[in-house]
C-alpha cells in the first residue's frame, strides 16, 4: 500500500513541477489553481441501492497546473464514507480516490469558463461491518479506475466558484463488488 501511495504522490509532484516549468503566460485559470470540492457521490451497483449505502457526501481537494494553451494537468484526493445496513448488519464503506487528470479549459465569456477532461485513478476501499456495537474486521482493497468530468467556473479575480459533474468506472473490488459512481457538486478555489 505504501508503494502505491508513494508512487501516486511522486507522479502528482512531478506533474505539478513540470506544469509550472512549461506554463508561459497562464491560461484561463491562471498558471494553476487549488480547489475544495463538496459533491454528492452515488454508487451504481444494485447492492448499494438495495441496502441504502449508495449515496454519501464526497469531499476533495484538487490542484492543477497550466501546461500550454488551455490544457491543465493535475490531481484530486477525495474522501467519502457511506453507511447502511446489509442483511441486518451495519456496514461502513470508506472510499478514497487518488486521481491524475488532464483537462481542456474554454472561456465562454471572460468570467465564465467551462472545462472537460479525463483521468486515471487508484482508489483505496475499506469495508467494515459492525454487528451490534462490536467492530468487525476491515476488508481493504486497492482498485484502479478511470473518469470523465465537466466543470463550470465563475472566475472573480483570483478566486472562482463552480459546479462539477464526474463519472468514474472502476475495477471490481473484493467479492466482485462494482464501485462505479457519479458525482455532482460544487467547488471553490483560487488561481495563482
Amino acid at each position: 500500500m505504501s508503494k502505491i501511495l508513494t508512487s501516486i504522490v511522486f507522479i502528482i509532484l512531478i506533474t505539478a513541477l513540470s506544469a509550472n516549468a512549461y506554463a508561459e503566460d497562464g491560461g484561463t485559470l491562471g498558471n494553476g489553481y487549488f480547489a475544495l470540492k463538496v459533491d454528492d457521490i452515488n454508487f451504481q451497483e444494485d447492492i448499494w441501492e438495495t441496502n441504502d449505502i449508495e449515496k454519501s457526501y464526497y469531499v476533495a481537494i484538487e490542484g492543477y497546473g497550466h501546461i500550454n494553451h488551455n490544457i491543465y494537468v493535475g490531481g484530486e484526493l477525495g474522501y467519502a464514507r457511506p453507511t447502511g445496513t446489509v442483511s441486518g448488519t451495519k456496514t461502513e464503506l470508506t472510499y478514497i480516490p487518488f486521481e491524475v487528470n488532464v483537462k481542456y479549459v474554454v472561456a465562454i465569456v471572460k468570467a465564465l469558463q467551462f472545462d472537460f477532461g479525463i483521468g486515471a485513478s487508484a482508489i483505496n476501499v475499506d469495508w467494515v461491518t459492525v454487528p451490534g456495537s462490536i467492530s468487525g474486521d476491515p476488508d481493504e482493497a486497492w482498485v484502479l479506475g478511470a473518469q470523465g468530468f465537466v466543470n463550470f467556473n465563475l472566475v472573480i479575480k483570483r478566486f472562482f466558484i463552480g459546479a462539477d459533474a464526474k463519472y468514474q468506472v472502476t475495477q471490481n473490488a473484493v467479492g466482485g463488488t462494482n464501485l462505479d459512481n457519479y458525482r455532482i457538486g460544487a467547488h471553490i478555489g483560487f488561481t495563482f
